[in-house]
């Protein structure tokens, strides 16, 4: 992304980011789903039940078609630089050559091989567990985890047990 910056991923694995800090500009791009899933509760503290109806429609046509919001921030700096500081003196036209960038680098992206230990091949290799059996187990596991399954209620039925009332 343009200046060779590096993408920060967060922890949630639903954002990615370039020039964090920046005084210059900032892009990110993350995962709509779980922006309006995280922000659910306070966003409808106080609303109808038509609009949590909508609320709850659009959190999962983002899911079935995979939204992703992509936005930029353009700084003090890149304003000042480009002659955009003035509202009201530039045309949302004159932000178009600035907000290709993600088109550009991602029409230049190619797979050429990926070599990634799985979840399972580390747990074997750091003697974590003795069989491949439990290795599996514990990435569907993770995997699970990492997807925001109910992870209680996936135990509760493979051990017999109604964890909720334990």
């Amino acid at each position: 992304m343009g200046r060779g910056k590096v993408g920060h991923l967060y922890s949630n694995h639903c954002t990615v980011n370039w020039g964090e800090g920046s005084e210059y500009k900032m892009t990110s791009i993350y995962d709509k789903e779980n922006d309006l899933s995280r922000q659910r509760k306070k966003r409808l503290k106080h609303a109808s039940d038509v609009d949590i109806k909508y609320y709850d429609d659009l959190i999962i046509l983002c899911r079935e078609n995979g939204v992703a919001r992509e936005e930029h921030k353009f700084k003090r700096l890149f304003l000042s630089k480009n002659n955009l500081k003035f509202y009201g003196l530039f045309k949302d036209s004159d932000f178009e050559p600035y907000l290709k960038n993600v088109d550009d680098v991602m029409s230049r992206c190619e797979v050429t091989g990926m070599k990634q230990q799985s979840i399972a091949d580390q747990l074997l290799a750091k003697e974590i567990v003795k069989t491949r059996q439990a290795a599996n187990a514990t990435q569907c596991y993770a995997s699970m985890w990492m997807d925001g399954d109910d992870l209680h209620g996936h135990l509760g039925v493979l051990n017999g047990l109604n964890i909720n009332h334990v």
